[in-house]
């Protein structure tokens, strides 16, 4: 039913109408949320808008001050759509955690991956997805801008993409990460319930990973280069074994491991499980097994058995130059690698 914008909250009342489109923070706005229960995770509409000048109006200003005024246009549009979106994933937080609407998620083949994607204007054809241990707000500031180190990745003309894997973010009500792993409905504790006939969280987040990389690869906009980045415990081991899953489809690769073991794992329900981890080499035998691809490697000693082993594979790969050893404090972490991506 077409309705104009004032008419929707009275047909609403009234029972006309049941179901509404809009942007989260604009329902919020005008009130239509208070007839709602669900929130539909999908994209119906681009809502488009506009800065207006009359002809007239921009032939007033001089040529020496047109340009200046085009490129405060273009910055100050490209920051308020950043709060825009912002404002919108805050406005789902509040309706969900204050209001108590749900989030029905429809997919396709039982999964989604939920991505936030930078595309620049100068765009270079390269593309660099960055996995972290808690989703993509982690490399959000609080206006919902990028971070300083995926900015200059973007200003570079990278295009970035930053996705919640499961259980993670959009996949959590509170969007803390999760602290144990799902488990068969069954009385009795037993692991081999659930590692027995069913992927690990771990094996699922590298799919996710893999969804994302095949995605991009095999998009309308034929990217000519592929990259991964991975700063974390939980992050960098993903990451590794996606890598090593999507072989030549990967050009470079970024990982901190904060020094994480499968070996140290005593949990049946952590997380980060994954049964015959250890028997077939830990993280030291995914990190040797990237070679050849160009690899930027942090949170290893050098002289570990780890980075020996690492070192040796790209050997053998006659790959020696394509292993880069980093041991930047993890703040400046970001920053480094964001450089690395660019001058590699």
């Amino acid at each position: 039913m077409p309705l104009s914008v004032p008419d929707v909250l009275s047909t609403l009342q009234t029972g006309g109408i049941d179901t509404f489109y809009n942007a989260p923070y604009a329902a919020m706005a005008l009130q239509w949320f208070t007839h709602a229960k669900y929130i539909v995770n999908l994209k119906l509409a681009v809502a488009v808008g506009a800065t207006v000048l009359t002809k007239a109006a921009w032939d007033s200003i001089s040529a020496e001050h047109q340009p200046i005024v085009r490129a405060l246009t273009e910055k100050w549009g490209n920051k308020l759509n950043v709060r825009l979106r912002g404002d919108n994933r805050r406005a789902v937080k509040v309706l969900t955690t204050d209001h108590g609407l749900q989030v029905v998620k429809l997919t396709k083949a039982g999964e989604e991956v939920p991505t936030l994607f930078f595309l620049p204007k100068n765009w270079n054809k390269q593309v660099a997805s960055w996995i972290t241990d808690a989703g993509k707000a982690s490399l959000l500031k609080e206006d919902g801008s990028p971070i300083d180190a995926v900015q200059k990745l973007i200003d570079a003309g990278v295009s970035v993409a930053l996705p919640d894997l499961l259980y993670q973010g959009e996949f959590t009500p509170d969007g803390q990460p999760l602290a144990e792993a799902r488990k068969v409905p069954n009385p009795r504790e037993f692991v081999g319930y659930t590692a027995g006939f069913n992927h690990p969280l771990f094996s699922q987040r590298v799919h996710d990973i893999l969804t994302l990389i095949a995605f991009s690869k095999y998009s309308k906009y034929e990217p000519e280069g592929i990259h991964l980045i991975g700063l974390g415990p939980i992050a960098g081991p993903l990451v590794a074994a996606a890598a090593v899953q999507a072989g030549a489809a990967i050009d470079k690769v970024a990982i901190s491991t904060g020094g994480f073991r499968f070996r140290t794992i005593t949990a049946a329900r952590d997380p980060m499980l994954v049964p015959g981890a250890v028997k077939y080499g830990d993280v030291p035998g995914l990190l040797a097994l990237l070679a050849p691809h160009r690899l930027l490697l942090a949170d290893e000693p050098s002289s570990s058995e780890t980075t020996k082993l690492a070192q040796a594979a790209y050997t053998a790969a006659n790959a020696t130059g394509k292993i880069t050893l980093v041991d930047t404090p993890a703040a400046k972490l970001p920053a480094a690698v964001a450089e690395w991506l660019l001058k590699s």
